[in-house]
């Protein structure tokens, strides 16, 4: 991956909410850097190893729409292909259980 590449995936990874990392599943830096390079890869569509501006704007809506979906996925908890407001409410009891017991794994690097 050139210089440029590497600088405008980490412009790009910038640009997504920091809710996009703080939401289950997605704290995992591992997980994150291989959906960027996936995504990466995907959006490369002259395959050079850079983003142009078109091919960046599309990296950024492809990684908002993946990531989108890994949280549907998970507030989706019976897999009906629905949320209703019962599994929203069981993600908003999990986040304030681990910040009421400071769950340290979900706080590192802060």
């Amino acid at each position: 991956m050139t210089k440029l590449a590497r600088r405008l995936a980490l412009g790009a990874a910038l640009l997504l909410p920091a809710t996009a990392f703080a939401f289950p599943g997605h704290g995992n830096p591992a997980e994150m850097e291989a959906l960027r390079n996936e995504v990466f890869a995907e959006a490369d569509v002259d395959d050079d190893g850079a983003l142009n501006a078109a091919e960046f704007a599309s990296f950024h809506e492809l990684m908002r729409a993946r990531i989108d979906q890994q949280r549907f996925t998970k507030l989706d908890a019976d897999g009906s292909g629905g949320i209703t407001l019962e599994e929203l409410d069981a993600i908003k009891r999990h986040h304030h259980v681990h910040k009421r017991h400071g769950d340290k794994s979900r706080n590192r690097g802060s």
